[in-house]
């Protein structure tokens, strides 16, 4: 859509084997930002659908944000990995599977307004829930982070889109 970012720190595009050019995120202090915009709010009974590909390259034995928003204004949302090296959504932290490292995989969060739940997809097929929740925060997008907290991702990340309906 019309919304423009920059890389910062330790993020640059590589060419990868598998996917061509993807954004690497160094895991020190690299994200990629794009400012703050209304239409990728959502308030609990609103549906949308935040996809991507990511490769996580080392785990990373803390939280690290993949692609957050408005981490540092709550309400947010987002895929994270916690601690225990497992797939997360935020806010309210829906768990998934643990993380494989050095391997392309596809996440999807999922929030349908029609049956009040979030969904965290894995590969397509459904790997948690929750409920829906507000994610109204006016702070920005993060890539590869998540800003106001030391969450630094290693890994690579491709194909970030978000839509305005459950996908």
């Amino acid at each position: 859509g019309d919304h423009d970012g920059q890389l910062v720190g330790g993020a640059e595009f590589v060419n990868d084997d598998e996917r061509g050019e993807v954004l690497e995120v160094d895991g020190v202090d690299g994200h990629a930002v794009v400012p703050h915009a209304d239409d990728i709010t959502f308030a609990n009974t609103d549906s949308y659908t935040l996809s991507l590909w990511v490769n996580v390259l080392t785990a990373p034995g803390h939280w690290a944000g993949i692609v957050n928003k408005s981490r540092d204004i709550g309400p947010w949302y987002g895929l994270w990995i916690n601690p225990s090296n497992q797939w997360v959504a935020g806010d309210s932290n829906i768990i998934g599977d643990v993380v494989v490292t050095n391997e392309w995989v596809h996440l999807a969060l999922v929030q349908d307004a029609a049956t009040n739940k979030r969904l965290i997809y894995l590969n397509g097929e459904l790997n948690s829930q929750g409920t829906a929740i507000n994610s109204t925060g006016a702070g920005d997008l993060w890539m590869g982070g998540a800003k106001a907290v030391t969450e630094y991702l290693h890994g690579r990340i491709d194909d970030v889109a978000i839509f305005a309906r459950a996908l």
